[in-house]
């Protein structure tokens, strides 16, 4: 009788291991559970952020064309009267002269017959 008294003892206190050791699991189950969710938004976040960023270099990008061709308005054209040599001007190209005297007709052309082929 007393063999299966302490074998029932120590079937008790296994069981009541094994329960603390399943909790224990659980409660390390439900942790993980949690950082994984965690580091899910974590990359939302970051995902978001980054879609900001983007937004935000366009738009300080546009802001900067748009300083710039203010800029490039506001400044008055170059004051010459001063003594500052104006820029040299810009060599305009000869005309070109067409003969009118045989329009449509090729100078300096053969034409070759294609019976010759």
């Amino acid at each position: 009788m007393k063999f299966q008294e302490n074998r029932i003892i120590n079937l008790i206190i296994l069981y009541h291991i094994f329960l603390i050791v399943l909790g224990r699991a659980q409660m390390l189950v439900n942790r993980l559970k949690q950082l994984i969710e965690q580091k899910q938004r974590v990359v939302e976040q970051e995902n978001e952020i980054t879609d900001e960023q983007i937004e935000i270099q366009a738009l300080l990008e546009a802001k900067a064309r748009e300083r710039e061709r203010a800029m490039l308005m506001e400044q008055p054209p170059p004051d010459y009267s001063s003594g500052e040599a104006e820029p040299e001007a810009l060599p305009v190209p000869a005309a070109m002269i067409h003969d009118h005297q045989h329009p449509g007709k090729r100078q300096g052309v053969n034409a070759v017959s294609c019976e010759y082929f």
